[in-house]
């Protein structure tokens, strides 16, 4: 039951707080992460001007960067929300609240599966997560709506004012929105579509995993509708038991789970009906998945395969 009461708190916030630990040292650049983590992993500390505060930005760099024959070649990217809880040990979360996704990167590009990329972990905040996150109130927080102008709406703006310059001016990054992915779960995945679809020109991949469509009461996707211009590929994830079996009578709202999949279906046919293109969309709906990384973890090598194939230009 302890974990069910995980799930439903995680929906009704909009995703568990994480926060980093001490495997990496405090204050510093360019530093490198637990040698636990497959691949190389820089940290970087980052000041925003759009937030006005400090976090630690995780930089997964591929394992042919510094080959003297890749030396002029340049990189895709997919940026990540909620840094912390993406690349194992180096986080400092348990198992269940982690991602992996330093391994399937590994294995993906040692097999050829997909392009060599790099991947940015934009860390949370803590607190304030879910205020930069979403742009509007969480509609299962009937009780606590909680602060009454969400900033999430200035999420576009940060990437683009803080993260983007900060990263292209350190690595050889491949310019453009048909190199460029953003993708997150819960809350993130509010603040990844949010600028999808505020924001195409930013970023023309999407992976949006257990997303919070319950935002705003739904704006999220009427957001969508109708949209004149889609991302190219965008990969939809979700599960059929987000809140557990228990949660959703408890809290009086039994077709909760049937209501995450529906809303998730619907986004995705309000994507490929984008007037400007007609975007690639995977919807992927996992049986008996739950509300965390686990499940989250499970999707994103397929998700991957399906954003960034071998030969995509």
């Amino acid at each position: 039951m302890k974990s069910v009461c995980v799930i439903c708190l995680a929906l009704m916030v909009g995703s568990c707080t994480l926060r980093a630990q001490s495997h990496e040292s405090s204050g510093g650049t360019n530093q490198l992460c637990d040698p636990a983590i497959q691949g190389r992993l820089e940290v970087l500390q980052l000041t925003s001007r759009v937030f006005g505060n400090t976090r630690n930005l995780r930089v997964w760099i591929p394992p042919d960067y510094d080959d003297p024959a890749n030396a002029t070649q340049r990189y895709p990217i997919l940026y990540m929300l909620d840094g912390q809880a993406l690349f194992g040990r180096c986080s400092g979360t348990t198992s269940n609240l982690n991602w992996y996704i330093d391994r399937a990167l590994f294995e993906l590009i040692s097999k050829k599966a997909i392009q060599p990329i790099f991947v940015v972990g934009i860390d949370n905040t803590g607190p304030k997560r879910d205020y930069e996150y979403a742009a509007y109130t969480n509609s299962l927080r009937l009780d606590d709506p909680g602060e009454t102008h969400p900033r999430g709406d200035q999420f576009p703006d940060f990437l683009a004012t803080d993260v983007m310059p900060l990263i292209e001016g350190k690595y050889r990054i491949a310019k453009g929105r048909a190199h460029t992915g953003i993708g997150g779960s819960s809350a993130g995945a509010v603040a990844a579509l949010y600028t999808l679809v505020h924001r195409p020109d930013l970023a023309g991949l999407g992976l949006l995993e257990s997303t919070s469509l319950q935002y705003g009461n739904g704006q999220l996707v009427r957001d969508t509708l109708p949209l004149a211009v889609g991302p190219i590929r965008i990969s939809i994830g979700i599960g059929t038991a987000e809140m557990g079996p228990d949660i959703p009578a408890a809290i009086g709202m039994p077709d909760s789970n049937a209501g995450f999949v529906s809303l998730s279906k619907t986004l995705a046919d309000h994507m490929q009906q984008a007037l400007f293109n007609h975007p690639e969309v995977k919807l992927t709906i996992q049986p008996s998945g739950y509300h965390n990384a686990q499940y989250w973890g499970e999707r994103f090598p397929a998700a991957a395969q399906f954003l960034f194939p071998p030969g995509a230009r």
